[in-house]
């Protein structure tokens, strides 16, 4: 695992680049508190700079998530439409039954693909 930024800690915001991943996939761990800070922002950019490379589709692994807020679900929103925009795909991968939810209300879980695991999003990415 390559590439971490964000303090260390359960509460704490950070993500982690997965390598290695297949070509043209590119798959983030998240961790902690996802939405409560800037530092979010700044992976938005690292993430929307990747999609105007190779990179065909972005996995985001929340399955280290403590809480999701709404600044989170809003960058969330952003890396999809993002995503959408460069026409490329995004998914999710690992979320817990709290973020499922929240994004039930928000109304993305419908337009974004969700899996239980990275594994099972990278054989959808792959196929």
């Amino acid at each position: 695992m390559t590439n971490s930024k964000g303090r260390s800690g359960p509460d704490h915001f950070a993500v982690r680049t997965i390598e290695p991943s297949p070509e043209g996939v590119r798959i983030f761990r998240i961790a902690g508190i996802f939405g409560s800070g800037t530092r979010e922002y700044e992976f938005l950019e690292d993430v929307r700079a990747d999609l105007a490379d190779d990179i065909k589709t972005v996995i985001l692994d929340l399955s280290e998530v403590t809480h999701l807020t709404s600044g989170g679900i809003g960058v969330v929103a952003a890396v999809f439409t993002a995503a959408r925009d460069a026409e490329r795909s995004m998914m999710l991968a690992g979320s817990s039954s709290r973020s499922v939810a929240a994004m039930k209300v928000s109304g993305l879980l419908p337009i974004i693909p969700t899996f239980d695991s990275v594994d099972a999003a990278l054989q959808a990415a792959t196929r």
